[in-house]
């Protein structure tokens, strides 16, 4: 919030932050007794708004100086200057629920803590809950065992995840290449070239391209996906098209959702896993499995500084793992798929168990 006033001619100009420079021309003219046409607001970057400067703030200040003394002026709050100053939210009543266990511990005492004190921290003002600590958690399990994933794989298909099969497919490419959700779900068709699949550096989280290599299990979703009696016509420059618009992709919300929704129907519903909770678990077993390090980073598009490499010299290293990567991902397919199958043999004994 800053601004700058200054003479032109016999107009007053003032360039400021503002969401609504009309209505500040007017109120500035109403508090300096100037009619609106000798008034002229120009708009700076308005940065966060929020509806908070939409009124006047410093504008009225720095245009009586330039007023009364004919030189430019300008002013710079300061975070405690403008919360004191400037427009807040209307006054509200809010009430809320905290929940607690059977022991009586409140499980969102951290959560709230966590929330409220960078907004105290941000206004430069006491902070009332400096008097309490957060207390001890017992942290859940993020990963899934390689069991669990094929339970949820087969889970995807029942009618309760309220899942469209665009929906589910993306799911299934997401746990066989360990992308992040939304690198799946907006993938486009001209990025899939034979067995390579190349998403550019708009779409990737660390904004470098990178060139995925397809298992067979991961290919064959993507034909599904292509050749699905569900796939709009409308919509063919996206692999996983979306059931309501026209030529775009599915939304990775759509993913979030049905995937708790399978994990709950294997068993799974204390589970603290997510979505993004297969690239934990993709990358947890096959490590375990003996996959080097720096390969399981390259396939969670991670620095090879995370593997234990110094900045430097990952920074320097080019090269990109690539078949090592796809003889990983190989693996990874064979070892889920052949999971799949040893539970769809299963599920007969289990039906007749129970």
């Amino acid at each position: 919030e800053a601004g700058a006033a200054w003479m032109d001619g016999d107009v007053l100009v003032i360039q400021a932050c503002t969401q609504a420079p009309i209505m500040d021309r007017d109120d500035t003219a109403l508090v300096l007794g100037l009619p609106e046409q000798k008034v002229r607001v120009i708009p700076a970057a308005t940065g966060g708004g929020f509806g908070a400067k939409l009124d006047i703030s410093l504008q009225p200040l720095i245009g009586l100086v330039a007023l009364k003394t004919g030189r430019p002026a300008r002013m710079i709050y300061t975070r405690s200057e403008s919360m004191a100053t400037t427009t807040k939210r209307h006054p509200s009543d809010m009430t809320g629920r905290v929940g607690a266990e059977a022991d009586g511990k409140i499980t969102t005492h951290n959560r709230v803590l966590t929330m409220l004190r960078p907004v105290f921290k941000l206004a430069k003002v006491e902070d009332p809950t400096k008097e309490f600590e957060k207390l001890p958690e017992q942290p859940k399990e993020e990963w899934f065992s390689l069991e669990d994933l094929a339970k949820i794989w087969i889970a995807l298909d029942d009618p309760e995840t309220k899942a469209h099969p665009m929906t589910v497919l993306a799911i299934r490419l997401a746990m066989l290449t360990l992308k992040r959700g939304g690198e799946v779900a907006s993938a486009q068709t001209n990025e899939v070239k034979e067995n390579l699949w190349h998403i550019p550096s708009s779409r990737m989280k660390g904004k470098r391209p990178e060139v995925v290599p397809l298992s067979k299990p991961a290919l064959d979703i993507i034909d599904t996906t292509m050749n699905h009696h569900l796939r709009r016509s409308d919509c063919m420059d996206y692999i996983f098209s979306s059931r309501t618009k026209s030529n775009q992709p599915i939304e990775r919300n759509a993913m979030s959702r049905a995937f708790p929704r399978a994990r709950r129907l294997v068993g799974l519903g204390d589970h603290a896993g997510s979505l993004h909770s297969l690239r934990h678990s993709g990358a947890t077993i096959l490590a375990s499995r003996g996959t080097s390090p720096y390969v399981v980073s390259a396939l969670l598009s991670h620095s090879l500084s995370s593997a234990g490499v110094s900045q430097v010299t990952s920074r320097y290293n080019m090269y990109d793992l690539l078949e090592e990567r796809r003889a990983a991902l190989a693996i990874w397919g064979d070892l889920l798929m052949s999971e799949i199958e040893r539970q769809k043999c299963l599920q007969p004994q289990n039906s007749e168990a129970a």
